[in-house]
């Protein structure tokens, strides 16, 4: 069986508060399943010393940066990392926010969740901020926000969950995994969304009407902190949760 290729393509604009404490998570990935490949998309971040910050942890932690020359926002951002990982062959590609922290196991336990029906055409990760599917916690910035309780909670859920798959009307794009050949079906993110919000509605609908399942892997959490780079772009305020032209056109 071929070894699967996975390119983890994250999105980053600002946010030096919790920018670095994601792209350690992201270096100590279990590569014992899979190939992995982390590449950061940084989105021409206005505070340029921060960057270059991040491009120094970048190499230090062995992980792939780019940095756009211009601001395209999150949707075209995302696509960058898409369109990467079919030009470059990889097997799958996960997208995620850069307010997160990941467990080790990670990418086995996405993968583990896609190979259990080949029609699934997405996987989002179970959060305490993932949309209506969120997992309640008192104050998850003070209990959750921890490498090694992500880890302990995450392997806890996947002993309860193991590698089941619940369909869902939507992923969540704070963390998904995709097939490559899905992508090459549906396509990349419609940029009609701008700067950003309901992108990844739209895609799934779209997956969705193709005959691909979307899921949520219950066996695997990532802490999520919430609207760290969007409330750093003025996208949205403290009150909201997405940008309500987005939802008229899904609607």
């Amino acid at each position: 069986m071929t070894r699967p290729r996975v390119l983890l393509a994250m999105t980053v604009y600002n946010g030096r508060a919790f920018v670095p404490r994601a792209l350690t998570s992201a270096a100590r990935l279990n590569r014992d399943a899979a190939d992995i490949d982390v590449l950061i998309l940084d989105d021409c971040s206005p505070d340029r010393a921060f960057s270059v910050e991040l491009s120094h942890q970048c190499d230090e932690l062995g992980l792939g940066y780019y940095w756009t020359p211009r601001n395209l926002g999150i949707v075209r951002n995302v696509n960058l990392g898409l369109l990467r990982a079919m030009s470059d062959g990889y097997s799958h590609v996960i997208i995620a926010n850069s307010d997160v922290i990941f467990p080790k196991d990670l990418v086995p336990g996405l993968l583990a969740v896609a190979d259990t029906d080949p029609s699934i055409g997405s996987v989002t990760a179970w959060s305490n901020n993932v949309s209506a599917y969120s997992l309640p916690n008192a104050d998850p910035d003070k209990y959750l926000a921890d490498q090694a309780v992500v880890d302990w909670l995450s392997a806890s859920l996947a002993g309860q969950f193991g590698t089941a798959a619940m369909d869902v009307p939507a992923g969540i794009s704070f963390c998904v995994l995709i097939p490559t050949p899905v992508l090459a079906e549906v396509g990349i993110m419609d940029t009609i969304y701008g700067r950003g919000y309901c992108e990844e509605t739209d895609w799934s609908l779209r997956s969705l009407a193709a005959g691909f399942r979307v899921v949520l892997a219950p066996g695997v959490f990532v802490y999520h902190q919430g609207r760290g780079s969007t409330m750093e772009a003025g996208m949205v305020s403290g009150g909201h949760t997405s940008v309500p032209e987005n939802e008229a056109v899904i609607d």
